[in-house]
């Protein structure tokens, strides 16, 4: 968590575990097949989660309190802006 340029930004790393398994009619699917689809699985796993971000943030949830660490560990941004929000 940072605030840069009176702008707050936080880092979330997201670890997703998945075990797949196909059978197809005896084939064995090669090394760079199981890379590409994972890489594909990564990156939708990715937008999924960017999708649920901006939704808490359209309806203003703090569901992960980053709010309340905003104001532990930057109280004078915190105070700052929460005038503001107060004001108008």
């Amino acid at each position: 968590m940072n605030v840069e340029n009176n702008t707050p930004s936080v880092t979330i790393d997201v670890e997703v575990e998945s075990n797949s398994e196909e059978h197809i009619k005896g084939d064995i699917v090669s090394r760079e097949e199981v890379e590409k689809i994972q890489v594909e699985a990564s990156k939708k796993a990715n937008e999924k989660f960017n999708e649920l971000v901006q939704k808490w943030q359209k309806d203003q949830s703090d569901i992960l309190g980053i709010g309340a660490r905003v104001r532990a560990f930057f109280p004078k941004y915190w105070m700052k802006k929460s005038n503001q929000w107060k004001s108008g």
